[in-house]
């Protein structure tokens, strides 16, 4: 009797769940909506988002239901448009009525609809009308932004170069750079990169971002009746953004007591100011929490996207270094050495700015856009959408609409390019979105794109240690962002040496051109090419030795360990190391010769030339032909190594444990042509690693058994392959 009620029970529920379902269903398709999957009562479409997934949820539903279609976030029912032509037609063709903005169930109720960015009617065009105005003549005969922009770029160059090329994460630098534009502008001043105040408001900013983008923050998005229940991370974004509003209103009550109407000195006195014009205005929008409000929208739009657009750049640039060699031709060409990039120069370098504006579509930062409203009932190629509908224009499908660019899903500066090499223009560009709505500060985000980046290319070029792959570069979402892969580069000095060192010879008064006896070749053009060839013969090849080393060490660890033990025994932790050390290690001294042995670094010497005919066993070597020493054919002669093609320390040690010398050994080269720098490279190369090897334990970050070790070679040179090093201090 039980069970026969308790199967009654279920199948009346079964058949009700189906029939208001059925009910639902038919009142959802009666309306002249766009297409959509049917939505579950409350629930909506929550269960179809695929989880962490958004964006790409939504792309698919487009390729399934067309270029717009309806979607319901629980209750809230959403349009979303697909594809350049349906979001041209919808944001530019019938711009006023998707001029509204959408609604934000993360910050709605803390915006409370003031601000220039999340307000709507005469609000917003009152506030946006006099935003653009005040950003586009600001200074008002001081300061312009580009000049602004231009001293932060400079003061970034000195954060650059107290890294001293070493490699780093340039999130933070970045970020704070980009801030600093914004906080020029709107509070005046900008701040020191160690500067308390600027990191306390970097890592609001970060926590506010991060704690939207988690599930949490998106289940919040679409279902906030349900999720304001539910305790979770989403609920601190309203702390975050609160401790935001105390600082900024503390920036401007310093502006208020110290206001010049006279003389404005930032976008916040020119806000007050206009407050003062209208205080007898009881219905105007000049007051403090639209103030308020507008500086956070403007923190909020103006730092993160900027900043991590330039680290998706720098990345690219990384994976394609031909297309970084091209973009230091045209700073060379346009700009030179000698002063610093101007806005103006933009339009005399279409290969840079093709590449600029390449980086912005691909990187495709805010994939979503921010969602718009329809300001009434909207008819839209021939369905109905009712007035208050938010609207989803999704960027990423505009940029990477395979109708307007020819190959959507790779890198490709030609996108932006004529078959002349002169820039062209597409319709389809819009990283600021488009119509009514598009980014008020489009302009100074593209300034600040062009002037950061022409100028860290003047001065650097980007280096990694790791190779990236194409998989690497695209763009992995995040929440409602997307961002680069976390990576390291260093800034190697960049630049014309021979000119610098031309003018730091006529500054210093070296030489005297008039004095000089003309058949000397001690001149300034003799000076300056041996200048020259000491800097390109002392750093790379020293370099690429060191980092062999280091190579070798992380695959080898009973080497390290044995080097540890002699190290300790002979210079011990007290005192550094020197070179008289050198005659008793001669386990290291050994294992830096098989180290520049293996690594054969310039495995084919550098070419001689015969000075006249030469009878050379038995052949005739005529005047001035060039001769090329295959070194490498030397350093792995099996008749003078027992394992030539293996490292071998045992190469350079005699049966009782003391350095032997090989006469084979020729890394530097020989003869009368042999390397002048040797004496300086064998003893930078003995102090570095005794060194190091006295305070750190290398290790590899995969199994040393997994390492290849063997020389590539590139050109002239053979170099290490990639990898990773940890450098463990010693207990």
């Amino acid at each position: 009797m039980d069970i026969t009620f308790l199967g009654s029970l279920l199948l009346t529920l079964l058949v009700s769940c189906l029939l208001i379902y059925s009910t639902w269903n038919k009142l959802y398709r009666k309306r002249n909506l766009p297409p959509g999957p049917t939505p579950l009562p409350l629930l909506g479409n929550i269960l179809q988002i695929k989880r962490g997934e958004l964006v790409k949820s939504l792309l698919e539903f487009g390729k399934k239901y067309g270029p717009v279609y309806t979607l319901y976030f629980g209750p809230r029912r959403v349009v979303v448009l697909c594809g350049y032509q349906a979001v041209k037609e919808a944001l530019i063709d019938q711009a006023d009525e998707f001029s509204n903005r959408g609604k934000q169930s993360n910050t709605d109720s803390f915006v409370q609809g003031f601000g220039v960015v999340f307000s709507n009617g005469e609000r917003w065009k009152q506030l946006r009308r006099f935003s653009l105005t005040t950003l586009r003549n600001f200074g008002m005969g001081k300061r312009s932004i580009e000049e602004r922009i231009q001293e932060e770029a400079q003061c970034l160059m000195a954060e650059v170069r107290s890294y001293k090329g070493k490699s780093f994460d340039p999130t933070s630098i970045l970020v704070q750079c980009v801030s600093n534009v914004i906080s020029s502008v709107v509070f005046g001043s900008r701040f020191e990169y160690n500067n308390k105040n600027l990191q306390t408001l970097l890592s609001l900013f970060a926590a506010t971002f991060t704690d939207m983008s988690s599930p949490w923050g998106q289940l919040h998005e679409m279902l906030p009746m349900v999720m304001k229940y539910i305790p979770g991370p989403h609920h601190r974004i309203n702390k975050h953004l609160n401790k935001l509003l105390e600082f900024v209103s503390k920036r401007v009550k310093n502006n208020e007591e110290t206001l010049d109407p006279d003389s404005p000195r930032d976008y916040i006195d020119c806000f007050l100011i206009k407050m003062q014009q209208e205080k007898q205005n009881p219905m105007s929008n000049f007051h403090m929490k639209n103030l308020l409000m507008t500086v956070l929208n403007l923190f909020f739009a103006g730092t993160e996207t900027v900043s991590t657009t330039l680290r998706h750049g720098f990345l690219i640039l990384l994976k394609y270094p031909e297309i970084e060699a091209k973009l230091h031709e045209e700073i060379d060409h346009v700009i030179g050495q000698n002063r610093s990039p101007t806005i103006e120069d933009r339009s005399q370098m279409p290969y840079t700015d093709a590449v600029i504006h390449e980086i912005q579509r691909f990187s495709d930062v805010i994939p979503m856009n921010v969602p718009h409203s329809v300001t009434k009932d909207t008819k839209f190629r021939g369905y109905d959408i009712p007035k208050g509908t938010d609207v989803y224009p999704l960027l990423c499908a505009v940029l990477r609409d395979p109708k307007q660019f020819t190959t959507p899903n790779k890198f490709n500066p030609n996108h932006f390019l004529d078959e002349r090499g002169h820039f062209k223009k597409n319709e389809a560009f819009m990283p600021f979105s488009t119509g009514k709505r598009i980014c008020l500060g489009e302009g100074l985000a593209r300034m600040e794109l062009f002037l950061f980046l022409t100028t860290i290319l003047q001065n650097f070029k980007l280096s990694s240690k790791t190779q990236f792959t194409e998989s690497d570069i695209t763009p992995k979402m995040n929440g409602f962002a997307n961002y680069p892969i976390p990576y390291q580069l260093s800034f190697i000095p960049y630049g014309s040496l021979h000119s610098k060192t031309l003018t730091n010879v006529k500054e210093l008064g070296c030489l005297n051109e008039n004095e000089k006896n003309p058949e000397t070749p001690f001149d300034t053009v003799n000076l300056v090419a041996t200048v020259f060839d000491m800097f390109l013969g002392g750093a790379e090849t020293t370099a690429l030795s060191i980092n062999f080393g280091f190579l070798i060490l992380i695959k080898f660890p009973e080497i390290q360990e044995c080097l540890h033990e002699e190290i300790d025994q002979v210079i011990g932790r007290a005192r550094d190391p020197v070179v008289e050390d050198k005659n008793n290690t001669p386990y290291l001294n050994a294992f830096l010769h098989e180290a520049l042995r293996f690594s054969d670094v310039l495995p084919m010497g550098v070419a001689r030339r015969a000075t006249k005919d030469v009878n050379f066993r038995g052949f005739l070597i005529p005047k001035g032909m060039d001769i090329l020493p295959m070194l490498t054919t030397v350093l792995h002669d099996p008749s003078h190594f027992e394992t030539p093609s293996v490292f071998n320390v045992k190469h350079f040690l005699d049966e009782n444990g003391k350095f032997k010398k090989n006469n084979a050994f020729l890394a530097f080269d020989a003869g009368k042509r042999n390397c002048i720098g040797e004496s300086l490279v064998r003893l930078e190369i003995y102090i570095f690693f005794a060194i190091i090897l006295q305070k750190f334990t290398l290790k590899a970050t995969v199994d040393p058994k997994d390492l290849d070790i063997n020389p590539v070679e590139c050109g002239f040179e053979s170099l290490p392959p990639v990898h990773e090093i940890m450098f463990i201090p010693r207990e």
